[in-house]
């Protein structure tokens, strides 16, 4: 309790101690702080406004954000909760990276996050054992120097997994879709490319298959070349080949020249957990939410689906809803596709079908 405690102090220290904003990186020789560093300019690349971070040996990582606007202001939702999914994503993705970080110190993040409800700044602060950073059950929360149940008054929802519940409140179950009239009916057959829009990335088919097979760049996009309008189902199977197991679906994107305005879907932390959210204008993803699951076993194929309904959408993985009511920022004419990222994956068996309202 102590230790955790200290967490905001220690983080206070940390920003004396290497604030990076501008700065020359000093020749260090701990392989922790090393990978503290290459890991700061991707969390100043995301939501947050200004990110610092260092290694103290015998202590842990820590880091230190503050974030203005972006999963703080989600409609309908309190700021702290869209900031703690926020931190939940960022640990499953940065955390692992952390390797030189012995298992027994801690991971953390300290979040200043601005709440415009209250019009007042908070502090959220997530942390994690170094040997459990890859399962968000095992996290830890403070809101405002409080435990994260205490603080908001009711206990939060652990990360679910497959077998658990969501954590929105899933549709009823519905017959199965029946074919779009309007639009494709279905793009199964990946040997025609004229079928397919890339969007970076090497994209290819082959026995029965369309993959993305180039390793170490992120959001490679290719779109099925057909608008789509009204309710749908877009679904695929994928299969990871090689690589960081980052694939999924992207829809609702408003042309086929780039990610921007696009939602998105997939795989990311090595497997262990599924995210959704979109890119703004900017081609800058925007987190609206995930779940933990469980990592797929080498050349299984999962199927990933996404429903589209009105101004709302969910997200289905092997059949079961992870998510339900998630907000679409845009509605009308749109185009969906497959996405690829840090991986070489295989997609079969894709299909856009009407989805019933």
């Amino acid at each position: 309790m102590n230790k955790l405690l200290l967490i905001p102090l220690i983080v206070v220290l940390a920003l004396g101690t290497w604030h990076l904003a501008g700065a020359t990186a000093p020749s260090l020789s701990h392989p922790a702080q090393v990978q503290v560093l290459q890991i700061l300019p991707a969390l100043r690349d995301s939501e947050a406004e200004h990110a610092s971070g260092a290694y103290f040996p015998g202590l842990g990582a820590f880091f230190s954000l503050e974030l203005l606007r972006g999963p703080n202001t989600v409609p309908n939702q309190p700021a702290h909760q869209g900031t703690r999914d926020w931190a939940i994503y960022l640990m499953q993705q940065f955390g692992p990276r952390l390797a030189a970080v012995p298992p027994t110190e801690q991971i953390a993040m300290s979040i200043s996050f601005y709440d415009f409800t209250t019009v007042s700044y908070s502090q959220l602060v997530v942390n994690s054992a170094a040997a459990d950073v890859a399962d968000p059950t095992r996290y830890q929360y403070w809101l405002n120097g409080q435990p994260y149940d205490q603080a908001t008054g009711a206990v939060p929802p652990a990360a679910p997994t497959e077998t658990s519940k969501p954590t929105q409140t899933p549709l009823a179950p519905t017959a199965p879709p029946a074919p779009a009239t309007a639009t494709p009916a279905a793009a199964s057959d990946p040997t025609q490319a004229s079928a397919w829009r890339p969007v970076g990335g090497t994209w290819a088919a082959a026995d029965g298959s369309y993959g993305q097979s180039e390793l170490g760049r992120y959001d490679l996009i290719s779109y099925f070349n057909r608008p789509v309008q009204g309710n749908y189902r877009w679904q695929t199977e994928l299969q990871l080949v090689e690589g960081r197991m980052g694939g999924g679906l992207v829809f609702n994107a408003p042309g086929t020249a780039s990610k921007n305005g696009a939602h998105m879907v997939s795989y990311t932390a090595e497997g262990n957990y599924l995210q959704w959210g979109y890119f703004n204008d900017q081609g800058v993803f925007q987190f609206q939410g995930g779940v933990a699951v469980a990592a797929p076993a080498a050349e299984a194929w999962q199927t990933l689906a996404v429903e589209v309904t009105g101004e709302r959408y969910r997200v289905l993985l092997n059949g079961k809803a992870l998510a339900a009511n998630v907000p679409l920022t845009r509605t009308g004419e749109s185009y969906a596709g497959l996405l690829a990222s840090t991986s070489h994956v295989r997609f079969r068996e894709m299909s856009l079908t009407e989805a019933q309202p």
